[in-house]
């Protein structure tokens, strides 16, 4: 089974060392990691994982419509059976990839916090939070790694039937 993760960058913080614990810890002989900005400080095996960096960061429209053609050539090429976007930006692109990627795959969020004071993120975070709550019953699954983000999420309006509540320390 072939399951490919989509996270907004590899810099350091909680979501992004969680995934790297995963990766370290898999028994499956290939993963796939998007990597959305391309931002990256950690050291990946890769005998054991597909890393791809893209540029999604910047504000040129024609590296953008790159990308995007970039990403929906690959998820072609690799036709992953599950999909894990991890964090709100990678899941509004999830949104997205569901427009332009016919194929039948399984398409999860994982969210790993609480719901953002938004007095201290920025305005584009603000819009992208907005959005994945309108479309929050797109994904076959939201994961979380606490009840706490699960009470916090339902109560600022995200609604799926499958909730999926994965604490973090799930290494052996």
């Amino acid at each position: 089974m072939r399951i490919l993760h989509i996270i907004n960058n590899l810099q350091r913080g909680g979501a992004e060392s969680m995934l790297i614990k995963l990766l370290n810890y898999s028994n499956q002989q290939k993963i796939i990691v998007f990597n959305l900005i391309g931002q990256n400080i950690y050291n990946i095996d890769q005998k054991k994982t597909i890393l791809i960096n893209f540029n999604f960061k910047t504000y040129n429209i024609i590296v953008l419509f790159y990308n995007l053609i970039k990403l929906i050539y690959l998820l072609y090429k690799y036709r992953p059976r599950s999909m894990i976007f991890w964090l709100y930006h990678s899941c509004f692109l999830s949104i997205l990839i569901k427009i332009f990627y016919f194929k039948k795959v399984n398409y999860f969020w994982n969210i790993r916090q609480t719901v953002p004071d938004f007095k201290y993120e920025k305005f584009s975070t603000k819009i992208v939070f907005l959005l994945c709550r309108i479309f929050s019953n797109l994904p076959h699954g939201i994961i979380f790694n606490s009840k706490n983000a699960i009470e916090s999420h339902k109560k600022y309006g995200f609604k799926n039937k499958n909730i999926i509540y994965i604490p973090n320390g799930f290494e052996p």
